[in-house]
């Protein structure tokens, strides 16, 4: 009886763990935006936005951000697409924001449009725990004409902690 218990749970564990990957995997393919963030060597401190993965590194003079971690970026079902970016945005001392445009060049409706997403970094800390926020606000411009996006900017903070997994959903 009690054997039969053991593989009872042993088979509701793996039934778990192989619902788990099949969500992973279609929840991956989703349309995912690239994007990269880096700072000049000025400031010394890089985060990166990737496909993949996130990590956000510092130099010596920032060490406490040594942080690495697993996010994706989506844009909103509206915005959805992927392809690649580059921006320089400073990320300045804790408690200050830093500002910055990136554009992103994706793929929607068999045309190539170009997005500027304007990025506000918020490192704060509450309560002894540090808090990263991002914010962006959306314009799209396509087949020449541009057109920016009349809706509230989207926010988001995550707890960032030593080790962790984070999906990071802008929107949606």
């Amino acid at each position: 009886m009690k054997n039969k218990k053991v593989v009872v749970g042993i088979i509701g564990i793996l039934f778990v763990a192989a619902c788990v990957i099949v969500f992973a995997y279609f929840r991956g393919n989703a349309a995912y935006v690239k994007v990269k963030i880096h700072s000049t060597k000025e400031y010394q401190k890089t985060m990166s936005i990737d496909y993949d993965h996130a990590y956000m590194t510092g130099t010596k003079t920032m060490d406490k951000f040594y942080i690495t971690k697993q996010k994706h970026l989506e844009l909103d079902k509206e915005n959805a697409g992927y392809g690649t970016c580059e921006a320089r945005i400073p990320l300045i001392d804790n408690h200050k924001k830093s500002k910055g445009t990136i554009q992103i060049n994706y793929f929607k409706a068999n045309d190539w449009f170009q997005s500027d997403i304007d990025l506000k970094i918020n490192i704060r800390t509450i309560k002894k725990r540090q808090y990263l926020q991002i914010k962006v606000k959306l314009k799209e411009e396509g087949h020449g004409k541009k057109s920016e996006y009349d809706k509230d900017s989207i926010q988001k903070q995550f707890l960032l902690k030593d080790h962790g997994n984070y999906r990071i959903n802008l929107g949606g």
